[in-house]
């Protein structure tokens, strides 16, 4: 907290810039000369200051001038803009293609699936038939070699042209039927 018995000034900010206002130099008056004494001196490091701006603006206007030389060969910019719209236009075509031609694998793989799977039913199908028709051979087999081997027991008949049994075949282990000449 600030001391107020004590003697010290505190300076108000008013009354620094009045302090300041009566330490410049009075401009001339009169006359037309109403210049500040360095006022030369400001109006040189200003014109130098220019003729470096000047420089500079100079020389980069002949940095731009030399790029545009170099880039004058390259595309306009509308070229490239088309270029890369056409590209992503090709690119989305490309990948739609793409899509069209996986779905399209796709739907033949599956119906390939499909069509196994039917023929597999069919293949199992058939085995079970063919098994079914082996057993109801095998049974029809045994049943004839029973009628067979009873009719080969009964004396022949009275007619020379009657069938008698000849042995056996030895691959199916049936009576083999040959007629009487």
């Amino acid at each position: 907290m600030p001391d107020f018995e004590s003697n010290k000034v505190v300076p108000i900010r008013g009354a620094e810039n009045a302090t300041d206002q009566e330490r410049r130099p009075t401009l001339k008056s009169g006359g037309g000369g109403g210049t500040f004494d360095g006022m030369e001196l400001v109006d040189a490091k200003i014109a130098a200051a220019e003729a470096r701006t000047d420089a500079k603006f100079a020389e980069l206007l002949g940095e731009l001038k030399s790029m545009r030389a170099e880039t004058s060969h390259l595309p306009s910019t509308s070229t490239m803009v088309s270029a890369v719209g056409l590209s992503v236009i090709a690119g989305v075509g490309v990948v739609l293609a793409a899509l069209a031609f996986g779905g399209d694998r796709f739907d033949g793989g599956v119906a390939v699936g499909q069509a196994g799977a039917e023929a597999k039913t069919a293949l199992d199908r058939v085995i079970a038939e063919n098994e079914a028709q082996t057993r109801q051979i095998e049974q029809v087999s045994q049943q004839l070699q029973k009628v067979l081997f009873a009719i080969s027991r009964e004396p022949a008949a009275k007619q020379g042209n009657t069938p008698t049994m000849q042995g056996a075949d030895p691959t199916t282990q049936m009576p083999l039927i040959m007629p009487n000449n």
